[in-house]
C-alpha cells in the first residue's frame, strides 16, 4: 500500500503520519485485499466499537398488560459499519482505488439521510470479504487527541479495535479497546522499508 492519507489544515501532520504507519503495518500483514480509510469530523470515543445503531426493543412495563417499546443502542454479534452521520465523514480513500471503479458505493453513504435503524443490516462482511477498515478522526491540530477505529474483514469473520491518543511532546497512546497495548505500540513503530512492500 503506497497511498498518503488525504488530510487538511485541521489535522496535525505527524498524527496523519502515525495513522499511515498504522495502516501500512497492518496492510502489510498480506492478509486483507483491500483498505477503505474514513475521517471522521472530530474525536470519538470508544463506544462507537461494534455500534449499530438504534433500534426499537420490546419491553413489559409492570403496571401495564401490553407489551411497550423503547429505543435502545444495538451491539449485533455481525458487526455493521459504526453509523456516523454523513455530515461527519470528512474523507472517504480506500486501495487499489481500482475496486471503486466498478460501481461499489462508498462505505457510508453522505448523499442519503438514512435512520439510524437501517444500519442494523449493513453488515461488514457483505461489504469486503477481505478488508481493513480504518477510521480515524479529524481536528487534531487543535485538540491535541485523536481516535482510531479499525475492523478488519477475513473469512467471514470481524475483528475490531479502538485506540486514542494524546500529544503531549509527540503523540502517545492513551487508551486502547480490544487490543493489546504491546500490540498497539508495536504497530506505532516507524515502518521499515519491508513493511512499505
Amino acid at each position: 500500500m503506497s497511498s498518503v492519507i488525504k488530510s487538511d489544515t485541521t489535522d496535525d501532520p505527524e498524527f496523519i503520519s502515525l495513522i499511515e504507519r498504522i495502516t501500512v503495518r497492518l496492510f502489510a500483514q498480506g492478509d486483507s485485499d483491500e483498505v477503505f480509510i474514513i475521517e471522521i469530523k472530530n474525536w470519538f470515543d470508544h463506544k462507537w466499537l461494534k455500534f449499530s445503531g438504534i433500534g426499537r426493543v420490546p419491553f413489559n412495563y409492570v403496571l401495564d398488560d401490553h407489551p411497550q417499546v423503547a429505543l435502545d443502542e444495538f451491539f449485533q454479534d455481525k458487526i455493521t459499519f459504526p453509523p456516523f452521520t454523513p455530515n461527519r465523514i470528512l474523507r472517504q480513500q480506500w486501495h487499489p482505488a481500482e475496486s471503486f471503479k466498478t460501481g461499489r458505493t462508498p462505505v457510508h453513504d453522505t448523499v442519503n439521510r438514512q435512520h439510524s435503524s437501517w444500519n442494523l443490516q449493513k453488515r461488514v462482511t457483505q461489504y469486503a470479504p477481505s478488508g481493513l477498515f480504518v477510521w480515524f478522526s479529524s481536528g487534531t491540530k487543535a485538540n491535541d487527541r485523536g481516535s482510531l477505529m479499525v475492523y478488519h474483514v477475513q473469512t467471514g469473520s470481524v475483528s475490531a479495535w479502538y485506540a486514542s491518543f494524546r500529544k503531549t511532546d509527540g503523540w502517545v497512546l492513551h487508551r486502547t479497546k480490544e487490543i493489546s497495548r504491546g500490540v498497539m505500540t508495536s504497530l506505532m513503530e516507524t515502518v521499515t522499508e519491508t513493511d512499505a512492500r
